[in-house]
């Protein structure tokens, strides 16, 4: 039905020999660097898990009289949706921007 022409490629072997090299040397680099931070650390330290990041402030902390007189499961509350929020807002503007 369709005649499509014969395709010939051509890696010259210096071009493959060179690229070869440079990514067999580079990931060397970084494998030992990787390597060298983690193994620096005490191991009984390694096991533990990671502590999470510090969440950021919501406006509503800003405001202490707000804040103070909020419970601990109400600050708890709103710190999620404020998250949630964001999240909501951050997908909504990749949507926009695809």
């Amino acid at each position: 039905m369709y005649f499509l022409p014969e395709i010939n490629l051509y890696f010259p072997p210096k071009n493959v020999t060179l690229s070869l090299g440079l990514f067999t040397v580079l990931m060397c680099l970084v494998t030992a660097y990787v390597a060298r931070s983690i193994l620096g650390d005490v191991p009984a330290q390694l096991m533990r898990p990671k502590a999470p990041k510090k969440a950021k402030e919501i406006l509503l902390e800003k405001i202490g009289f707000v804040w103070k007189a909020s419970s601990p499961r109400a600050a708890d509350l709103e710190r999620e949706i404020a998250r949630i929020a964001a999240s909501l807002h951050d997908s909504l503007q990749e949507k926009t921007i695809n």
